[in-house]
């Protein structure tokens, strides 16, 4: 529904440097509960703690933490807590497939920078560039850490950015195309900048282009 209205994915986060130093806010979430009446519910999965409840509160403008008009206009409610890195969440977006290259990211759009000109690196990812919306992944079950929930990553640096092990030692996954279906943990998981045969088909349902050059030097039907 979101991307037959805007065209878009939502992107991933957007990152803050107007303080002291950059912190990063998720916004598909925000974006997303548009198309569930406003809503937060769906947001809640229900075997993880209620620490991962993202409740509605009172705004309140101007305290810390909360929305400021720049936020809003990713889709915050102004006065409403941002979703930091720190917050602890039940689902993780595909911001970035299996890795970056020098032809940019694989996922379905990264952080952006916040108030920045529009850019090549700083937009969101336009929906005709997922070749197959039916094995793409969009959004997996996180680990509900509270170290950066909202994004999940195949080959991920830290182990609290993989798919979830939420369900039975697996994970639930939401494809582009709006279907779920459930996977062992393992079987979603990529080894970093190597080019592994067994691992071909699970890199490709990652990526927006369907291959398995991301991150890696080696793809049969994308050589380089």
């Amino acid at each position: 529904m979101y991307t037959q209205q805007c065209g878009y994915y939502p992107g991933l986060g957007i990152v803050d440097a107007t303080g002291s130093s950059a912190q990063s806010y998720a916004i598909w979430p925000v974006r997303l509960r548009i198309f569930m009446g406003g809503e937060h519910g769906a947001f809640k999965c229900p075997a993880q703690d209620e620490r991962c409840d993202w409740k509605k509160v009172a705004p309140d403008p101007g305290a810390l933490g909360t929305a400021n008009e720049s936020h809003a206009r990713y889709g915050y409610e102004l006065g409403e807590p941002l979703l930091g890195s720190g917050t602890p969440f039940s689902y993780g977006y595909n911001g970035e497939g299996t890795g970056r290259t020098q032809y940019g990211e694989h996922g379905l759009g990264s952080m952006l920078a916040m108030d920045a000109p529009s850019g090549p690196s700083n937009r969101e990812l336009r929906a005709t560039r997922v070749r197959k919306p039916a094995e793409m992944v969009a959004v997996t079950d996180a680990y509900g850490s509270g170290m950066g929930d909202f994004v999940v990553e195949p080959n991920p640096y830290w182990w609290f950015n993989a798919p979830g092990a939420v369900h039975n030692g697996g994970s639930n996954v939401l494809f582009c195309d709006g279907h779920v279906q459930w996977y062992r943990q393992k079987d979603l998981l990529v080894t970093n900048n190597l080019y592994v045969p067994s691992e071909e088909a699970v890199r490709r349902m990652w990526n927006n282009d369907h291959k398995v050059n991301a991150g890696i030097a080696y793809d049969r039907e994308d050589p380089g």
